[in-house]
């Protein structure tokens, strides 16, 4: 990211870390201290953004938390009327 044309970092897959299928469980603080060193380590004017929300979700909170390092996040997991998903993901 040190190059100008670089605006920042984008982190793919950020709820995965709290998945109950994957094999390692319970590893969300460990991810979550990598976040936190990862944005302290972005030079000043890089932005960091993910895909920290959800609209689908069994989490209260939608997964808010990782805002407070994110500049900002995209929200996946819309359903239609009829109760399908209207763009599929790996959730």
């Amino acid at each position: 990211v040190a190059h100008d044309e670089i605006d920042g970092v984008f982190i793919d897959g950020i709820v995965k870390a709290h998945a109950r299928y994957l094999p390692v469980k319970n590893h969300g603080t460990a991810y979550l201290e990598t976040a936190n060193e990862l944005r302290a380590r972005l030079p000043a004017g890089k932005i960091l953004i993910g895909n920290g929300l959800r609209a689908l979700t069994t989490n209260p909170t939608s997964f808010l938390d990782h805002l407070d390092y994110l500049d900002g996040s995209y929200l996946e997991g819309w359903m239609g009327l009829d109760g399908t998903r209207l763009a599929p993901t790996l959730d």
